[in-house]
């Protein structure tokens, strides 16, 4: 479905001509766009993998500007692990060590910092990470993160919203419950295909 046809499918649902008021289909077109990032940083269907860049001496590494949640760091053959900040003074205070444990912080939204510190400068680090998705902006494109099974919850999401607004109580009940049933699907759809259901995430920035 291509942004076109999702917004004609949310003013065909709503009883509004397309055409009749761009403003609105503007409003549309954000709306859209908003449920579909939703639905891929809820669902992780955007993953990705990228090395980090380590600097000697220096225990904070710049994360991927795309990345909304990491899955995993490893570096080398060793998988890193997350800490708090009061574990990982505690890992510092003890000592820099030249080796394990492993050990990583997050430090705001774009960054991480790192135990041991680096002693040389290295893109060892490979970083998997659940990704945001490019825009649904223009017309002629799909929204190609989510499954083609799985468009009309945007449009369902909006058209409840937009329902509401106009206090269109039984449309928007009924929009939502459709959306509602479908997002479940997806999410069962996900666990069958090997998703991260199952993941434990660290969230950038919400440390």
């Amino acid at each position: 479905m291509t942004l076109e046809q999702a917004r004609e499918y949310v003013l065909a649902r709503l009883g509004i001509s397309s055409g009749e008021s761009d403003a609105l289909e503007t409003q549309v077109n954000r709306q859209l766009d908003l449920e579909y990032q939703r639905l891929v940083l809820v669902h992780l269907l955007n993953v990705d993998a990228a090395n980090l860049i380590e600097t000697a001496n220096d225990p904070v590494v710049e994360l991927p500007d795309d990345l909304t949640a990491i899955l995993k760091i490893t570096r080398g053959s060793t998988v890193m692990r997350p800490v708090g900040f009061d574990e990982f003074a505690s890992l510092v205070a003890a000592g820099p060590g030249t080796s394990g444990p492993y050990a990583y912080a997050v430090s705001g939204s774009q960054r991480i910092r790192l135990h041991p510190t680096p002693t040389a400068d290295s893109s060892e680090l490979m970083c998997w990470f659940a990704a945001a998705a490019s825009p649904w902006d223009q017309d002629g494109e799909v929204p190609r993160e989510l499954p083609a099974a799985f468009h009309d919850i945007p449009c369902e999401r909006v058209v409840a919203w937009l329902a509401l607004l106009d206090e269109a109580i039984d449309l928007a009940a009924a929009a939502t419950a459709r959306a509602d049933e479908l997002e479940s699907m997806l999410r069962r759809h996900m666990g069958r295909r090997g998703g991260m259901d199952g993941s434990v995430i660290q969230i950038a920035g919400l440390r």
